[in-house]
């Protein structure tokens, strides 16, 4: 999930859509037995303003795991959004920016990042979710 912001100012444009799959690894999964049934779908905006780069849009995936009420195996479908800034200046201590260098913004780590922080505590499967209504 690497973008080549040079290639970018070369072509004389100040941003650019994206859309990545991304097979994350089920260890950043913080609930217990489950598992990424599919690839991770990373969709956004990048703009460019001066040294930093700004992106924002959205994360996709569906996790299997066991109900937390019955156990049976369940899928959960998530979505979390994002908006964040990189910086290619290390000293950069204005704000909360992650570092990118040699012209390549790597969206790796601020995509995990996201995703642990927007798991479930639990999930429930079609029939628990009705009775909790």
């Amino acid at each position: 999930m690497v973008i080549d912001v040079r290639k970018l100012k070369n072509s004389g444009k100040d941003g650019c859509s994206f859309c990545f799959e991304y097979a994350a690894d089920d260890s950043l999964i913080t609930l217990p037995y489950a598992s990424f049934k599919a690839p991770v779908t990373v969709t956004g905006e990048l703009e460019l303003a001066g040294d930093k780069v700004y992106v924002n849009g959205e994360i996709s995936y569906v996790l299997v795991a066991p109900c937390s009420r019955c156990g049976e195996k369940t899928e959960y479908r998530g979505l979390t959004r994002f908006d964040e800034a990189f910086s290619d200046d290390p000293n950069d201590k204005e704000e909360d920016f992650y570092p990118f260098s040699r012209g390549l913004v790597d969206l790796t780590k601020m995509v995990c990042d996201s995703l642990v922080i927007s798991f479930p505590y639990t999930v429930y499967c079609e029939k628990d979710k009705e009775e909790e209504q």
